[in-house]
């Protein structure tokens, strides 16, 4: 700026200065909901892949049975994993409904961000009623806007979900073991 200033008559200093300033605004505005929108997709996209992993693991370390992540991760993931935990983990999912319900509609979002930068085209009822349930997301002229308390809210979210996540693979553990017995590890130099 002060380059551009130094070459330019007087007349235009102010107009070189106020072009920066409406830079400036624009990025201030702009920036954090950007950054908002990118954790969001970072965690949802961290989220699935964790639970991938671990019904992947599941298969292979309890049932014996191969890997079964691409399985999984075809068409309809979160309703794959969720009947995957329910049908052969066993878990009783009821309690993490709500979470569940939650990070679906984050997958939404998510899918919208990715793919039509916020637009909302495709389950709109869905996303709109989603917004309304949520202050910290909403839909302005058409687009999913993140306001400032969006992520904590999805951490949060999460962070429930994961505990009640781990609720129920101590009471599978626990249901295991009266089964088949406390598994006793004989150590990695025992050849």
């Amino acid at each position: 700026m002060l380059a551009e200033i130094k070459g330019a008559d007087t007349e235009v200093h102010e107009n070189i200065v106020d072009a920066y300033v409406d830079d400036l605004v624009t990025a201030q505005s702009t920036a954090p909901i950007f950054h908002r929108e990118t954790i969001l997709v970072s965690l949802y996209c961290q989220t699935e892949y964790t639970l991938l992993e671990y019904c992947s693991c599941f298969n292979q370390d309890v049932m014996g049975k191969d890997s079964n992540f691409d399985k999984l991760s075809r068409h309809a993931v979160l309703d794959n994993i969720y009947r995957y935990m329910q049908d052969v983990m066993g878990f009783d999912l009821t309690s993490l409904k709500d979470e569940w319900e939650y990070l679906k509609n984050i997958k939404l979002i998510r899918n919208r961000l990715v793919h039509t930068n916020g637009k909302v085209e495709k389950n709109p009822m869905e996303i709109e009623s989603f917004c309304e349930k949520n202050v910290n997301f909403r839909i302005q002229n058409g687009f999913i806007v993140l306001q400032k308390g969006a992520i904590d809210d999805v951490i949060n979210v999460l962070m429930k979900l994961l505990d009640k996540l781990e609720n129920e693979n101590q009471l599978f553990i626990g249901r295991h073991q009266a089964k088949f017995g406390v598994f006793e590890h004989t150590g990695f130099n025992n050849v």
